[in-house]
């Protein structure tokens, strides 16, 4: 990869471009550290991430899955010593200035921008959310030079001006960035009499309108227009008490974004009015896909052209009006997408950063000069997911070609199967990629197979974004609420003879949010409007009370851990137990992974089972290739399979998780192994790591045994 080749030529503890920041952070930071990121890969420039704690993230938590698709790919470097010298150092979210670590590496930069996200206080706040001057002193002393601060937006600047001269003040905003190729969708003509409204948020409340009055001028109940929400109803559950029927609600990350956006005709954004809005990234996304994006007037200092800015109540009419104007419609399309691409694009971002830092390096000699070099992984060609839910059923390759043929006339698709691993065959495996469930999942009750089965469904289709199709054989209902709406999900059928699959899996007025709701959730919804409402006093008082719970909660797990102690949080995936064996079923679970497909199937598990049954340390699982299921079967060990030509791409997809580490993730969350070891080829004796992965195996899982006293 070209920024690969061009890191590896730096000198070392030289970037480009150091950001810094809590890259824990789940929301629009990363998501811009991540856009800002590959803009610079892309023109040349080499950049490093610097993680630097904030104290109002919860401790414990791991860095964002964006974030580390970032450090998997190569496109940045993660600076864990110094010294480190950067032609700019970038740092984001105030936050991470107020208690600085003393353990951060010395840094070193010709430039320092504090790029600001957020106003120092907004109606919302009990008090401000930083200290601007402290903040300041901050950065100054971390790095000895003068930091410039950089909004994100107007809002923002007009908040700072107030300690102008004191701070430094870029002279432009530090814009977010989008891929104007990746998000675009052409909008050819007009959406016609029946519109579909789109937005993409969180649910939380300050993100959508506070009355029922304003909530629906901007998203109708009305039969003629869709109203669709992708990542949360909560906040417009709570005002209107129920969720329209034309409306469709999408869990948060059930589609991508950019493919939400693309079947969206109109992107219609209001918030709380408690909330100052920095920037406004769905604003954005919404006009770098070409829908015609209807907002708040107060966005148009920060977007211009790109949206219609008029007030609630004139939604529906300007919606109706452009809906039958075709030369209104598709100009408002294209004059968004070229402000876009001017203004808000990678090209722009790697303008703005030549002007501070000049143009990268030049790249070194024989490197990558192709133009889509910078991409990390190919293509996931994948499009049909055929899943065999029939008990004591085996598919057939006959059954695959027709099913696949019927699936996809054109006959481009390729497929995946989710089968029973008694029905894997030789046969099949040349035809097609191959995940399994285990034949243990059929002693567990059909409820609990079910959850399996819809966890599975759903880790395959959020690592898979290409598939466009489901085809079912069996009871599709069972995996209905693990299919987005946007994948069109299939019944097997027989007709003479032959398989063909049914119209798509029909879902009641198109909602997919369940109309009941849990304890957890009632509970949730109280808190979120006890804050809305409630005194400051209340507020922090339950404030001080989640925090002394989270400390105990901390002391507590602290006490624990050195006597053995372990917690299994409840996930999607139910326990499974494992095969009869001479072995004591209260034994701990051990796991080996195997990526290597060249080992020696049989000699591996039969040492594998040796060294349990002479130990009674442990029960095995294996996670291993298809190939691996016949001896596994006639040894009595559970093998959990994986698609071997996936591992080329296991590092990360589009969908945020690296392939392998969700099958990994799988199969730990269903076996609950006491230990987990990788069993790889040893140099000059392919059997030489082994014994070690085994002795492993043995020594921990007779440490649990111990402390948890099993006999």
């Amino acid at each position: 990869m070209r920024w690969e080749e061009e890191r590896m030529s730096a000198p070392p503890g030289v970037v480009d471009v150091l950001m810094a920041t809590d890259l824990r952070f789940p929301g629009g930071t990363t998501a811009s550290i991540v856009e800002e990121v590959t803009a610079q890969a892309r023109a040349g420039y080499r950049t490093a991430l610097l993680h630097i704690p904030s104290p109002i993230q919860r401790p414990g938590v791991p860095f964002a899955p964006r974030i580390r698709s970032l450090l998997e790919s190569g496109m940045a470097d993660l600076v864990l010593d110094g010294p480190v010298h950067a032609k700019i150092l970038v740092i984001r979210h105030p936050s991470v200035l107020t208690a600085m670590p003393p353990w951060l590496p010395h840094v070193t930069a010709d430039k320092v921008l504090i790029v600001v996200n957020q106003v120092p206080v907004d109606p919302r706040a009990h008090a401000p959310y930083y200290d601007v001057m402290e903040n300041h002193r901050a950065a100054r002393r971390f790095t000895d030079t003068e930091p410039v601060w950089a909004p994100i937006g107007p809002a923002v600047r007009k908040a700072l001006t107030r300690f102008e001269p004191r701070i430094p003040m870029l002279d432009h905003d530090w814009t977010n960035i989008v891929d104007a190729d990746a998000w675009y969708t052409p909008r050819s003509h007009a959406p016609g009499d029946h519109p579909v409204i789109g937005r993409h948020t969180r649910g939380h409340w300050s993100k959508w309108p506070a009355d029922r009055q304003t909530l629906l001028a901007a998203y109708p109940a009305d039969e003629r227009y869709t109203v669709q929400v992708l990542g949360g109803t909560e906040a417009p559950r709570d005002v209107l008490g129920y969720l329209p029927k034309n409306w469709i609600d999408l869990p948060f990350n059930s589609v991508a974004a950019a493919d939400f956006l693309g079947r969206t005709d109109f992107v219609v954004y209001y918030h709380h009015p408690a909330l100052i809005e920095a920037f406004g990234r769905t604003v954005l996304e919404g006009a770098a896909s070409g829908a015609v994006t209807i907002v708040d007037p107060l966005f148009e200092p920060t977007f211009g052209p790109a949206c219609v800015y008029a007030e609630p109540l004139e939604v529906r009419r300007i919606i109706d009006r452009m809906s039958i104007d075709h030369d209104a419609y598709t100009s408002q399309s294209r004059r968004a997408v070229e402000h876009v691409r001017a203004h808000f694009s990678y090209d722009a971002h790697a303008a703005r950063l030549a002007a501070l830092i000049g143009p990268p390096e030049p790249r070194p000699a024989g490197g990558a000069d192709d133009d889509g070099a910078w991409e990390a992984l190919p293509a996931d060609e994948t499009k049909t997911l055929i899943v065999d839910l029939r008990p004591r059923a085996s598919l057939g390759v006959a059954e695959v070609r027709q099913l696949h043929r019927a699936s996809d006339p054109d006959g481009v698709a390729s497929a995946l199967l989710l089968v029973p691993a008694a029905a894997v065959t030789e046969e099949l495996r040349a035809i097609a990629d191959i995940e399994t469930i285990p034949d243990v999942v059929d002693d567990v009750s059909s409820r609990e197979r079910h959850r399996y089965v819809r966890a599975r469904v759903q880790g395959i289709l959020e690592t898979y974004p290409r598939i466009r199709r489901v085809v079912v054989l069996g009871d599709a209902d069972t995996v209905l609420s693990a299919v987005p709406p946007a994948v069109p999900l299939h019944r097997a059928v027989r007709e003479d003879q032959r398989w063909c699959t049914s119209e798509p899996v029909q879902r009641s007025n198109g909602v997919v949010a369940h109309s009941g709701r849990s304890v957890s959730e009632l509970t949730q919804r109280g808190i979120n409007l006890l804050r809305q409402r409630a005194p400051r006093l209340v507020v922090r008082l339950g404030l001080l009370s989640k925090h002394a719970a989270r400390s105990l909660h901390a002391q507590t797990l602290d006490r624990l851990a050195p006597s053995g102690a372990l917690l299994i949080e409840r996930t999607e995936i139910p326990k499974l137990p494992t095969p009869p064996s001479p072995i004591s079923n209260r034994r701990p679970t051990a796991l080996f992974v195997v990526t290597d497909p060249s080992i020696a199937a049989g000699e591996t598990l039969l040492a594998i089972r040796r060294r349990a049954v002479i130990s009674n340390a442990f029960r095995p699982v294996v996670l291993a290739p298809t190939t691996w299921l016949t001896e596994g079967d006639r040894l009595g060990i559970v093998v959990e399979t994986f698609v071997v030509r996936r591992l080329t791409t296991q590092a990360y997809t589009r969908a945020q998780s690296g392939y392998l580490r969700r099958r990994i993730a799988e199969v730990v969350q269903a076996f609950q192994p006491a230990s987990a070891t990788t069993i790889r080829r040893g140099p000059g004796d392919p059997s030489s790591l082994l014994g070690e992965a085994l002795d492993v195996a043995e020594e921990l899982s007779t440490q649990r045994t111990a402390s948890g006293d099993l006999d």
